[in-house]
């Protein structure tokens, strides 16, 4: 059996291996995408920082178009790694979008929201 992987590239799969494994048609689960990002913020007082996360926590709770519960959703922003030239914060949340541009124009959005 061939079949399109999420790259668009062609694999050629044993047919066995459908009567043995589960297989999630991603075409057809509906418009959801993660967003997943390691954001990189000037050092400087880390409370300042602190604040500027809590920021994005509470961007993230009041905006629509990002998953707020449900099975396997998160809402993620952490502090990741502090570093001398940047503090990285981690974000990863699910976000609803009808295709990829609007999914694009909404992570677009979000992100000038976190500045």
């Amino acid at each position: 059996t061939r079949i399109r992987n999420l790259k668009h590239e062609e694999e050629i799969l044993p047919n066995s291996l459908f009567s043995t494994t589960p297989v999630v048609n991603v075409s057809r689960r509906g418009r959801v995408f993660r967003f997943n990002e390691m954001l990189q913020l000037e050092p400087g007082n880390v409370d300042k920082v602190a604040e500027v996360v809590k920021g994005f926590r509470a961007v993230l709770r009041k905006d629509e178009r990002v998953i707020q519960s449900g099975v396997d959703v998160h809402r993620r922003v952490f502090i990741f790694e502090i570093k001398p030239e940047a503090i990285v914060v981690y974000t990863s949340f699910y976000i609803r979008a009808a295709n990829l541009d609007a999914y694009y124009a909404a992570k677009e959005s979000l992100l000038l929201a976190f500045t």
